[in-house]
């Protein structure tokens, strides 16, 4: 999932970390100290003026966005050379670059806070004070946000359509990384969903919730300190009192309450999903093989599939609905939170609008960020279901399997005529009967050979009965069921031999009997204890 597009994952996310951490402290520690001898604001920094006097492109954010598009761009040059990845430009740079994005748009989130509450006690004071506010004064403050929000505008336009080639890439590389595997993992049930679906999926869920988490903890970084000193201006908590800092505890307790109130109530979600992708599959399935053979997708077969999707989508649904109902209380109650925590200072005139405002705006980021599970609860879900697939789906390749990761890897190209199948597992089984069918004419992939049998090796199937399977016609297999259906009429008992390779989800097997005939054909089972679960027993009868 990751080893496809990222330049060898368990090394480079851990020192992504280090190295954020690395930088913080030199930030925080040495920041101010090298700013005279780096900075570039004195050349390119908007300098304040009486009609702009907190300009956004002032000389600490110069210094600032200097300091961080350098600390981000400086952790790409070892990957240039440490294990480079064919995607090196994408997953390394790329990742920088939408992550420097994110932290630009945090920015412009904690300078408008501090806009918002100028301009409200801007308008406090035009409404509570006839002519003492000018219009010069009010369109100042309207044009600078103008001109900032047009810059950032720009700028997230630009990041989505980074982010949307992104996401292609790392799809791109993940398809071809299965795909050069893919004899040893096409038996899998669900495989081609794997590839063609999951891996957009994965991608999708993946950046969404990454940039989300990346954005909650810069959010946090930029806004504690902001509303831990504008709770000095709450006089009191209802029902608690005076209390330092109190607007963070609020939001903190709040959003730990939450987390563990949706994590409790949703604990069964994850793995509802993964099964709902497996009865799902196995519908599809069942429909593709009807496109071509007759014997599937026919109407008791179509049912029972799709009773299965039913049952398992109402199960969903029902534990969704008290999912919903401890999510969607615990919103709404956290909305009217900060009125609550406010009420004593509101109702004493201890703060003005304006303040009202920024407070409003810093909690409502801070408790936003602390309650990120909670926000991304079913993203979650569906991205422990998806990992869960793909996971299985991994498991499966050899350990020695074939590293590509691009439609124009010579090594994907190659890949057929490299990757061995799977070893496989010989079982007998007591030939009962068979139906031939000839090809037509027109349409030669309309010949059929279907085999009845019972599994004799009664410790390996305990629980087998005389099951169908049909085989694609081939002359010499349609001779040998002719021969041991003669046989078989004449009172002997005729045994085969079932070869079969077995995965967690699935087994393909050649089946081989008087002459040696052999054919192919794959079965769909549920798990190792029950490994034919989806060949059903039937009445036998002869013509």
């Amino acid at each position: 999932m990751f080893r496809s597009f990222f330049p060898e994952p368990r090394v480079f996310f851990p020192a992504a970390l280090a190295w954020t951490a690395l930088v913080m402290f030199i930030w925080f520690v040495f920041g101010a100290a090298l700013e005279p001898y780096f900075s570039l604001g004195p050349a390119i920094a908007i300098q304040p003026t009486d009609a702009d006097p907190a300009p956004f492109f002032n000389n600490d954010r110069v210094w600032l966005y200097e300091f961080v598009i350098l600390a981000g761009y400086l952790f790409c040059i070892p990957w240039l050379f440490f294990k480079r990845s064919r995607w090196y430009w994408w997953s390394v740079v790329g990742s920088v670059t939408i992550i420097e994005v994110v932290y630009f748009n945090v920015q412009i989130s904690a300078w408008l806070n501090d806009w918002y509450g100028g301009f409200y006690d801007l308008i406090q004071t035009a409404l509570s004070e006839p002519n003492t506010v000018t219009l010069e004064q009010y369109f100042g403050f309207i044009w600078t946000v103008a001109v900032v929000l047009m810059v950032s505008i720009t700028i997230l336009v630009l990041n989505a359509f980074l982010n949307a080639h992104y996401l292609f890439r790392w799809r791109r590389a993940m398809t071809f990384y299965y795909m050069a595997n893919w004899k040893s993992v096409r038996h899998i049930e669900g495989a081609a969903q794997r590839v063609q679906e999951d891996t957009k999926d994965l991608s999708s869920i993946v950046e969404n919730l990454g940039l989300d988490l990346i954005d909650s903890i810069m959010t946090l970084i930029v806004f504690l300190p902001l509303l831990w000193t504008l709770s000095s201006n709450i006089t009191e908590l209802p029902w608690i009192g005076p209390v330092d800092g109190s607007l963070v505890w609020v939001a903190l307790v709040s959003a730990i309450f939450g987390t563990v109130l949706l994590a409790s109530v949703g604990v069964r979600l994850p793995g509802l999903a993964f099964h709902n992708q497996r009865v799902e599959a196995a519908f599809r399935k069942e429909l593709v093989y009807g496109e071509d053979r007759d014997e599937n997708a026919r109407p008791p077969s179509v049912r029972d599939f799709f009773r299965n999707v039913q049952r398992n989508y109402f199960r969903l649904y029902f534990n969704y609905t008290y999912f919903n109902v401890a999510r969607y209380a615990y919103l709404q109650a956290a909305t009217f939170l900060p009125y609550i925590a406010l009420a004593p200072s509101i109702v004493v005139a201890a703060i003005t609008f304006g303040l009202f405002q920024q407070i409003f705006q810093a909690f409502g980021q801070v408790h936003s960020s602390f309650r990120f599970l909670v926000s991304s609860w079913t993203s979650i879900i569906n991205l422990i279901s998806i990992y869960k697939r793909l996971a299985g789906f991994e498991s499966n390749m050899p350990k020695d399997h074939i590293y590509a990761n691009d439609y124009d890897d010579a090594r994907y190209l190659e890949s057929w005529d490299k990757v061995p199948d799977p070893p496989t597992q010989t079982t007998e089984i007591e030939f009962q009967w068979a139906l031939v069918r000839e090809p037509q004419a027109d349409r030669p992939e309309s010949g059929q050979v279907t085999v009845w049998y019972d599994f004799t090796d009664k410790s390996r199937f305990p629980n087998s009965q005389t099951t169908d399977k049909t085989f694609p016609y081939d002359k010499e297999l349609a001779d040998a069921v002719r021969s041991a259906m003669d046989r078989v009429r004449g009172g002997e008992q005729v045994t085969a031999n079932l070869r079969y390779f077995e995965q967690p989800e699935r087994i393909k097997f050649e089946i081989s009997g008087p002459g040696e005939a052999k054919g192919e054909a794959e079965v769909s089972h549920g798990d190792v204890e029950k490994p034919l679960a989806r060949i059903r027993p039937i009445d036998l009868s002869f013509a």
